[in-house]
C-alpha cells in the first residue's frame, strides 16, 4: 500500500509542477510535444491502476482498497481527449492486460464524458 500510495502521491506532485499536463486532456488542439507528455501520463497512471487491479486479483489488496483505487479510473480517464486516448491507444496497442481493458470499458460505458469546467467548478 505504500508503494501505491508513494506513485499517486508523485504523479499528483507531477501535476501540481505541471498543470498545462492535466489540462492537456481537455484541449482542443496539441502539439506534437503536449502529445507525447500527456500520452505518457495516461500511461504512467492507468498501468499504476493496472497494477492495482492486479494486486486485487491476487489477493494483495482487499477489494474495499481496491475499490478506492478503481473509482479513480473513471475521473481520470472522463475527458473527451482522454477517452479518444483510451480508445485509440488501447484498442491498437493492445498495451494493458485484456481483462483490465474490460473492466475500464465498463467503467467509462456507465460515464458521461466531462470537460475540464466541471472539475474546475468545484472551486468557485
Amino acid at each position: 500500500r505504500q508503494a501505491i500510495l508513494t506513485g499517486d502521491q508523485q504523479l499528483l506532485t507531477l501535476i501540481v509542477n505541471n498543470p498545462d499536463l492535466y489540462l492537456a486532456r481537455y484541449k482542443p488542439n496539441l502539439t506534437d510535444d503536449e502529445k507525447i507528455r500527456l500520452g505518457a501520463y495516461l500511461v504512467t497512471f492507468v498501468r499504476m491502476r493496472e497494477s492495482n487491479w492486479l494486486q486485487y486479483r491476487n489477493g494483495v489488496l482487499d477489494e474495499a482498497t481496491w475499490g478506492s483505487y478503481r473509482n479513480s479510473i473513471v475521473p481520470f480517464l472522463d475527458g473527451p481527449r482522454s477517452r479518444s486516448w483510451w480508445q485509440k491507444y488501447v484498442r491498437d496497442q493492445k498495451a494493458f492486460h485484456p481483462e483490465f481493458i474490460s473492466l475500464v470499458d465498463a467503467l467509462l460505458a456507465n460515464a458521461p464524458a466531462q470537460d475540464q469546467k466541471f472539475w474546475l467548478s468545484a472551486f468557485d
